[in-house]
């Protein structure tokens, strides 16, 4: 599959940082932090962080919260973070794309950090944030050309590629080395799991996977990374929000 590559300006400036250092915290700091620091004190703390030594990408972010969704402010610029941390050229798999919140801020994180493509998988049909085979109780609505608008609105229709399916039909015929894997799908276990095993075959030594939805609202996921997501497979595990985050070990 062939990589994009966009020259449009970058909105943040400097090199790409090959670490995953300044995402997140280590998973057990922050499971030590959510428990003993009081929200109001993370959240000031964590502005304070970002005025201090980060630079948000403005426009997608104001870009990211008009889109319908569920994704915070610090998940969607950790999302950002973990997507230039990886090589550019990016080639990157996004499992659940809904109206394409997470796609903005991966995808423009791919062309400010130096281009790469972004393949959004999702039925794009469904409602309520769950797909068709999921609805029983109200009719299910085409959202694809919603998803296509919001990246068309930020400029990122070279990069963000949808593929209209389901990822265990997706994966049979997938061939491409990938640098970033995002698995938002179906949160039952059973999915996630099937969604991990599937795909994390394809993820290249040193590339970095994101699972959604991990802080224990959610079990499925929740649960999955707490089985998989260690040493020796996998290093540099992170928490942002509901987001954890892990750097394949090179020596897979």
């Amino acid at each position: 599959m062939k990589k994009a590559r966009n020259r449009a300006p970058r909105e943040q400036d400097g090199q790409n940082d090959p670490s995953l250092l300044w995402v997140g915290l280590p998973r057990p700091l922050f499971q030590i932090t959510r428990r003993c620091v009081p929200t109001s004190v993370r959240l000031r703390f964590r502005a304070a962080w970002h005025t201090a030594f980060l630079r948000e990408p403005t426009r997608l972010m104001d870009l990211m919260r008009g889109i319908e969704g569920w994704l915070s402010d610090a998940e969607a610029f950790a999302l950002y973070r973990v997507a230039r941390a990886c090589g550019a050229p990016i080639v990157g798999v996004e499992i659940g794309s809904w109206h394409g919140k997470s796609s903005v801020m991966i995808g423009g994180a791919m062309r400010d950090g130096g281009g790469g493509a972004l393949y959004a998988i999702d039925p794009y049909e469904g409602a309520g944030g769950y797909s068709a085979l999921k609805v029983v109780s109200q009719p299910a609505t085409d959202y694809l050309d919603r998803f296509q608008q919001n990246i068309a609105a930020a400029g990122l229709g070279e990069i963000v590629r949808p593929m209209r399916g389901y990822s265990y039909d997706i994966v049979k015929k997938w061939t491409t080395p990938t640098d970033l894997l995002f698995i938002d799908g179906d949160h039952d276990y059973g999915a996630v799991r099937r969604d991990f095993e599937d795909w994390s075959p394809h993820l290249k030594p040193g590339g970095i996977t994101v699972f959604h939805d991990t802080n224990g609202q959610f079990p499925g996921p929740t649960r999955l990374v707490e089985e998989e997501l260690r040493r020796p497979d996998w290093v540099s595990v992170r928490c942002v929000g509901s987001l954890t985050i892990a750097r394949k070990a090179a020596s897979i």
